[in-house]
């Protein structure tokens, strides 16, 4: 294959951010698997679940969603890595729904910040209100307890621990249960963002040196057209330049070789 003029460091340049664009589009599709796997997870939790009270099941059950739309996002990106001159639009279009998909798991890291400053609160009104009988009682036995606050605040008399008398709350048990999750869910976020992060950066790189890669083309075949027209008017007027034709077709297969790195 004809080598075109000019690939040197930044050619080789533009090859190892094509091939770490790559590398970020699957890890951003096995990112997606995982948040549809997370999603699914806190979706199928019973009432008796424990993990079902976590103050942030209704955003995780976003996860689905979001894993979807990382999912599509990432073979989208797949799709035009493998020619990115052909595909610049597609290459755009990539860049605009992981900035999107970036700014919407920020909304929901804010949203699920605000919503936990007064977590003691919080999870009290949730145990008297909100929570069944099952689930009360799965923490009443779990950790010997009875009632949030003492026995008498709101308890589950059939559950072996209130059966006894005295005893102490579940309020320590279910905030500590609580906290674990929530730097589960905090952490999520910051991988998830970090990895968006990472694709979308080298998604701009990436489109930057195909852009650029395009105009060196675009110089080569205009010189090539050049350099033949200025031949061709030494000969014959009568003659049909046709090496002008073969030349440009040559360097456009040159160019569609290359499109494919």
């Amino acid at each position: 294959m004809i080598r075109p003029l000019g690939a040197t460091d930044p050619e080789k340049s533009r090859r190892c951010v094509s091939r770490a664009f790559r590398v970020l589009c699957v890890m951003l599709l096995v990112t997606g698997l995982s948040a549809i796997g997370v999603g699914g997870y806190f979706s199928n939790a019973t009432g008796e679940s424990q993990r079902v009270f976590t103050v942030t099941s209704g955003s995780l059950k976003l996860y689905i969603f979001m894993g979807v739309y990382m999912l599509l996002t990432s073979l989208l990106g797949i799709f035009a890595s493998f020619a990115p001159l052909k595909r610049k639009r597609l290459l755009q279009a990539y860049i605009v729904l992981c900035t999107l998909s970036m700014i919407i798991m920020f909304c929901l890291t804010v949203w699920l910040w605000t919503r936990t400053l007064n977590i003691h609160g919080l999870i009290g009104d949730m145990w008297r209100n909100t929570w069944s009988d099952d689930l009360k009682r799965s923490f009443e036995d779990e950790h010997t307890c009875c009632g949030y606050l003492n026995a008498k605040d709101s308890p589950v008399l059939a559950s072996a621990s209130c059966k006894k008398k005295g005893g102490y709350g579940c309020y320590l048990p279910v905030l500590f249960y609580t906290q674990i999750r929530l730097r589960g869910v905090y952490a999520g976020f910051v991988v998830f963002m970090l990895i968006v992060l990472a694709a979308t950066v080298t998604a701009t790189l990436h489109l930057v040196f195909t852009s650029d890669h395009e105009r060196v083309l675009r110089s080569q075949s205009h010189y090539l057209l050049n350099r033949q027209s200025r031949r061709s008017s030494a000969c014959v007027p009568s003659t049909r330049p046709d090496s002008i034709m073969s030349s440009i077709h040559e360097q456009q297969a040159v160019n569609n070789g290359w499109d494919d790195d």
